[in-house]
Parts: C-alpha cells; sequence; structure tokens
C-alpha cells in the first residue's frame, strides 16, 4: 500500500505544480493500477485489509490498515483520472462499512 500512495502522493504534486509529462503519467498509471490490484490480495472476505496476503492466514484484519486503504483509495478516485485509474467503488464501501462496524 506504501508504493501505491507514494505513487498517487507524487502524481497529486505533479499535477498541483503543473508539471505534467504524458510519459510519466502513463508509466505513474500503470503502476497504480498494478498496485491496486495487488493491495486486493491482501483483502479479506468481509472486505477489510490485513497485513498479510490472505492466503497466508498469518494475519488478522487490520481496522488501522483498512482504515489506511480507505483513506487513500478514496483519494485516488479523482474525477479528472477515473479514466486511468479506476476504484472499484464496492472496495471502498466495504472498506467503510467495517471501519463503521468496528467503530460502534
Amino acid at each position: 500500500m506504501f508504493s501505491f500512495a507514494a505513487n498517487l502522493y507524487t502524481l497529486m504534486y505533479l499535477r498541483l505544480t503543473n508539471q505534467r509529462d504524458r510519459n510519466t503519467y502513463r508509466q505513474a498509471f500503470h503502476h497504480l493500477n498494478v498496485l491496486f490490484q495487488r493491495q486486493l490480495s491482501f483483502q479479506n472476505d468481509d472486505g477489510s485489509f490485513s497485513l498479510f496476503r490472505s492466503d497466508w492466514n498469518h494475519s488478522s484484519p487490520s481496522v488501522w490498515t483498512t482504515a489506511y486503504c480507505a483513506r487513500v483509495f478514496a483519494e485516488a478516485s479523482f474525477n479528472e483520472w477515473e479514466n486511468f485509474l479506476f476504484i472499484d467503488t464496492n472496495v471502498k464501501l466495504d472498506n467503510f462499512i467495517i471501519i463503521n462496524r468496528r467503530n460502534i
């Protein structure tokens, strides 16, 4: 998740400082899409995220990791980038439901 967030914040910085480069954007969005798919392998059946992949069964769901993923995915859902980076709304919704459930 760290690599996803680092690439995302770098793209946001380049956008806000008007340093847009087509080749850099293309590579960054490619990496973001790959990293998003990789992050989904850490998602449990209930929608929460673990520190380790679910096939290892060494880690229980983490509220902190789920909250961090929800925040970064919400920031990545940017209208200008929706054609280049698709973050499924069901993934974000599941994250928020898990966080809400754990806070009650």
